[in-house]
């Protein structure tokens, strides 16, 4: 099972976790960074991150325009937490 969902981030979200999915994010625009496990990775477009179910984990922008993110959720079963 999976799921596809296009995120279009403006405002810090923290906290972030889906317990019956991996999540595979991939930045189309915008820059700013993705917090994984506690740890900041610094992202722009084209940058891909790979989250694994359980873990926590959250965005902020930097600059005008929005994040956007294209994110991929598989397991089994799949479910946007």
């Amino acid at each position: 099972m999976g799921q596809a969902v296009l995120w279009q981030v403006r405002d810090p979200w923290e906290g972030r976790q889906h317990t019956s999915a991996d999540g595979m994010l991939y930045v189309i625009g915008g820059e700013g960074t993705i917090r994984i496990d506690g740890r900041d990775i610094v992202v722009s477009a084209g940058s891909f991150a790979v989250v694994p179910r359980g873990t926590m984990y959250g965005f902020t922008r930097r600059g005008r325009n929005p994040l956007i993110v294209l994110a991929v959720l598989a397991g089994a079963p799949c479910a946007a937490d």
